[in-house]
């Protein structure tokens, strides 16, 4: 489940095709264990197949500038009272809104960061660059959201 929300939230594209990158992530990780060495942290390893598994794929489909927001993507948890899920619902949808405007490179981010709560280390390995440019990416994604929230 965690890995389908990563996916999910760095395309905002068909339950389907995150399903299927989720399934290959699995088949690449399977396939590699050889490659996995005791050292290192095992969800970073995972998560590192399956962003390069998502890269591979925005390649081939070469569509990482306009995203269309599934609706079921990105499910928020849900409490049973009706002024909760109708809040619940409103933020969601922002989310949505906000995080399809930021380019893939920045969604990754912020979705490791704050949706994934991982460190600025373990982004660093998963997406295979510095720290310093994790906080450089996860910066420039705030202050475009703030930009984009002030032009509204």
């Amino acid at each position: 489940p965690k890995m389908e929300k990563y996916i999910g939230g760095i395309l905002w594209w068909s339950r389907e095709e995150v399903d299927d990158l989720v399934s290959e992530t699995l088949v690449r990780a399977y396939e590699n264990m050889r490659g996995f060495r005791p050292g290192w942290k095992f969800s970073s390893w995972i998560y590192r197949i399956g962003h390069n598994t998502t890269v591979d794929w925005l390649k081939k489909q070469k569509r990482n500038k306009s995203w269309e927001v599934e609706e079921d993507n990105v499910a928020m948890e849900e409490s049973g009272e009706p002024e909760a899920v109708a809040v619940s619902q409103e933020r969601e949808e922002r989310v949505k809104q906000l995080m399809g405007k930021l380019e893939t490179k920045y969604r990754e981010v912020v979705w490791l960061y704050y949706f994934e709560d991982k460190s600025y280390e373990e982004i660093a390995d998963i997406l295979e660059t510095t720290v310093s440019n994790v906080g450089v990416r996860l910066k420039r994604a705030k202050d475009f959201l703030k930009k984009y929230e002030q032009e509204k």
